[in-house]
């Protein structure tokens, strides 16, 4: 009830710490193609985690890779997925995957044997285990990137970037502010409450 990182725990692996492929990124590198081919790779401190062949046909994406089978031997995975390409109101397209489960997604994730949505695997995002102070500072960190790209700047030094709008800068500004008032009241609170107990 306390303290930054006393929200609720879990064991569940979370989306973040899971591999994933993303359509709108492959796109932007050219990925999806017709007749592409290509490595995507995975590392963690700099030692590679996982690779996966990638190759476009006209509308799949055939994914190709090893995967530990049920009796913890590896086998070889042939996955192929549809493409969806949704035209933009002001021309271009979108990318989206077709999930083994049919929704249409931008993400697929390797948790188990295949690739599949976060739906198919059950998989939380890190935030709904935050409590309400690690949500306050989170929310006021991600305010103080935006206002100048580092997290650990007090909100009294940093300079309106360029390019931004003054109505922006402000409003950022005091999204930051509002963020570090509800984490300063939680910790507050909190540390009331330790002194009853004592």
């Amino acid at each position: 009830m306390g303290g930054y990182g006393s929200g609720r725990h879990s064991d569940q692996l979370k989306i973040e710490e899971c591999t994933s492929l993303d359509a709108n990124q492959l796109r932007r590198d050219g990925c999806l193609n017709n007749g592409w081919n290509g490595t995507c790779r995975w590392s963690h401190n700099d030692v590679e985690v996982g690779s996966v062949v990638l190759r476009m046909s006209a509308d799949h994406l055939h994914l190709s890779y090893r995967s530990r089978g049920p009796r913890r031997e590896w086998e070889e995975v042939d996955q192929p997925v549809l493409i969806e390409r949704v035209p933009c109101r002001f021309g271009g397209w979108r990318p989206y995957f077709r999930c083994a489960c049919n929704r249409r997604v931008v993400k697929l994730y390797s948790q188990g044997r295949l690739f599949l949505c976060r739906h198919c695997y059950n998989l939380p995002y890190s935030s709904k285990n935050e409590g309400f102070w690690d949500r306050s500072l989170r929310q006021r960190d991600k305010h103080r990137v935006r206002l100048s790209g580092d997290a650990s700047l007090e909100l009294f030094e940093t300079l309106k970037p360029k390019g931004m709008w003054w109505r922006t800068y402000h409003r950022l500004h005091e999204c930051a502010q509002a963020a570090e008032r509800r984490a300063d009241d939680g910790f507050i609170m909190a540390a009331r409450r330790l002194l009853k107990m004592g």
